[in-house]
């Protein structure tokens, strides 16, 4: 990745410019101040133009050091910021891959542990594509690789709200939905089946229906993804 790919946001702009302002207000009245008795000794009518001398210097020398030094850390910033997304992220599909979902997962489960809420309740839906290989050996990958980005639009069309949506693998994606009931859960999935079902994806020249199962599980004080994970991936296979 080359930093000039990066574009800053609004707020690194307004870092730079206050951190090129304030480094060039310094370095002006450090100059002030290292000759400060000798701006006194001199005679006023001197004194105003050296006064403008010992503060032109400095911005005509720090300011475009400090704006290019701050621009380079915005971008340094930006650059961590977009590498942090992309270690997140699936390149594919752009939901969370199966890392950062888990990872997610893990730490929303902790949270609610560390707050001791009674009586909680968390669902996990694992979403399979259903003979996701037919797609594949008929239609060949790039042909896959569409199915499996117009089954996320779907299923992102129907995500419950705060819902935590990521890919696992392959043609498997889950869903999270802390505090949330088995039965609200399940019709969550249901609704998700029809979208996808419902989706005009075309292959070949024609229209490929696609379609998917979904396991759903959910636990009172789950604490980690594995173990909601394997509830649900047994209910998938059943």
């Amino acid at each position: 990745m080359k930093l000039y790919n990066i574009k800053l946001q609004m707020a690194d702009w307004w870092h730079v410019a206050a951190a090129s302002a304030v480094g060039t207000l310094v370095c002006i009245l450090l100059s002030l101040l290292f000759d400060l008795d000798a701006l006194i000794a001199l005679p006023e009518d001197r004194r105003g133009v050296e006064l403008l001398n010992h503060a032109m210097v400095p911005f005509v020398i720090a300011f475009p050091n400090f704006l290019l030094a701050s621009w380079k850390i915005a971008q340094l910033h930006a650059a961590r910021r977009a590498l942090e997304v992309l270690a997140m992220t699936d390149g594919l599909t752009g939901t969370l891959n199966r890392r950062a979902f888990a990872s997610q997962v893990d730490d929303k489960l902790g949270r609610a542990l560390k707050g001791g809420r009674p009586e909680r309740v968390d669902a996990l839906m694992i979403i399979d594509v259903d003979h996701f290989k037919r797609v594949n050996d008929t239609f060949g990958h790039e042909v896959g690789d569409h199915a499996l980005q117009a089954v996320t639009r779907a299923v992102a069309a129907s995500l419950p709200p705060r819902a935590l949506f990521g890919r696992l693998g392959g043609e498997e994606f889950a869903i999270f939905m802390q505090d949330t009931e088995q039965s609200v859960a399940t019709l969550a999935a249901e609704q998700i089946r029809l979208s996808v079902a419902a989706c005009e994806f075309r292959a070949g020249g024609a229209i490929y229906p696609l379609s998917v199962s979904v396991g759903v599980a959910s636990a009172h004080d789950a604490r980690s993804f594995r173990d909601l994970y394997h509830h649900a991936d047994a209910c998938l296979y059943a």
